[in-house]
């Protein structure tokens, strides 16, 4: 059995890094069900060897684990992939694992933060992200004015922006183009 000390840090590592571990794993496997039941496995793994677990290179580890149980699972599930997918994963494998895990830090919060959104605000923000409907194709499919689409709209990305500067990951000054490029980024997380 395990000293509390060892539960707290394990409890402060998965509360730290779980929501990016799933965003992580879901730019692999494209499920956010399966996403987290890899970081579960990857967490147990850390829980069975916490004794020898280096806070220095926690965030490393975790970032390799997960890449690895992913690709593992695609394999175990034989998930539908076409040559571009298995580019890319291998693609993944060389990149740079610092800056994937930054650009992945930054897709995690606005993934969180849209997770938050009220549930009419977060379908007209994932119909405009993801679908890449218009604001006069969304007000039809859903009924309302595109004002209103254009407010729920302006509502997320305040919240996206507000949550990005407390996290002290963008600035104040963060650009409209730059704040929707990140927030068209995380359309690989798939159904959220």
């Amino acid at each position: 059995m395990y000293s509390n000390s060892y539960e707290s840090l394990l409890e402060q590592i998965f509360k730290k890094y779980q929501p990016m571990l799933v965003a992580y794993s879901n730019s692999y496997l494209h499920s956010v069900e399966d996403a987290k039941g890899v970081v579960q496995e990857v967490f147990i793994g850390v829980w069975r060897n916490i004794q020898n677990v280096d806070k220095n290179k926690i965030k490393a580890y975790l970032f390799t684990a997960t890449r690895n149980r992913s690709i593992s699972f695609i394999k175990r599930q034989r998930l539908p992939t076409n040559d571009v997918e298995l580019q890319d994963i291998e693609h993944r494998l060389k990149y740079d694992g610092e800056q994937d895990m930054d650009v992945i830090e930054l897709q995690a919060i606005i993934f969180d933060e849209v997770n938050r959104l009220p549930p009419k605000c977060k379908k007209i923000f994932l119909l405009s992200r993801q679908e890449q409907l218009s604001y006069k194709e969304i007000a039809a499919q859903l009924g309302i004015s595109t004002k209103t689409i254009e407010n729920q709209i302006n509502i997320a990305l305040k919240r996206i922006r507000k949550c990005l500067e407390v996290y002290n990951a963008a600035p104040q000054t963060t650009s409209m183009e730059v704040l929707l490029s990140l927030a068209l980024s995380f359309y690989w997380l798939g159904d959220l």
